[in-house]
């Protein structure tokens, strides 16, 4: 049977079909400091093979990696889709270096954020570049020690430490004491 011409079909529905794209809806900040969530959290959007929005769609597992960069991403990495958005909420990162983010899903090709720009967290603590080399007494150290300040990310990091900061040196094992230049200001202001 034919339908009359003009016939009245009722309402049609449209239904978004399966997930099959990320789009990044809000895009991470731009900076952030080591071990700190991200101010701005990334949220991406799904849409099926035609371009319509999956709002329908509360079951896609969204993965966030760390793409161009080193380090692991921190925080909640695996987050559930609800009406076809998918918000982080808790991302970090520690390594001091620029990176971006990764966004994929089973059977969806993946989208990327832009970079972002993660500083050293407050220097917290003092570790050895050089150990000092052995010696005899009176006698310059084989190896000259070398001292960084570093977060506690185990980044190289200035920050927090102040105009003037002075370092010494002891013997902590054995008898005798140090000659030479056993102090050094290693403050911002000394040019550190």
């Amino acid at each position: 049977a034919e339908l009359p011409s003009g016939a009245n079909l009722g309402m049609l529905r449209e239904v978004p079909g399966a997930a099959s794209r990320l789009v990044m809806q809000t895009q991470p900040s731009p900076t952030a400091n080591a071990g700190v969530a991200f101010a701005q959290q990334p949220s991406v959007r799904l849409y099926d093979q035609f371009g319509n929005f999956c709002a329908n769609n509360s079951s896609t597992v969204v993965s966030a990696a760390r793409g161009l960069g080193s380090g692991i991403l921190q925080g909640t990495t695996n987050v559930t889709a609800v009406a076809g958005l998918v918000t982080f909420a808790n991302l970090s990162h520690n390594v001091a270096t620029n990176i971006t983010l990764t966004f994929s899903a089973s059977g969806a090709t993946g989208t990327n954020s832009s970079s972002i720009a993660i500083s050293a967290a407050a220097a917290d603590r003092l570790v050895f570049i050089t150990q000092p080399g052995s010696s005899t007494y009176g006698s310059t150290l084989s190896a000259q020690p070398v001292l960084k300040t570093r977060d506690p990310f185990g980044n190289d990091s200035t920050v927090g430490l102040g105009a003037s900061k002075l370092v010494s040196l002891a013997v902590s094992t054995g008898t005798g004491s140090l000659l030479g230049t056993t102090s050094l200001d290693i403050g911002t202001a000394a040019g550190n």
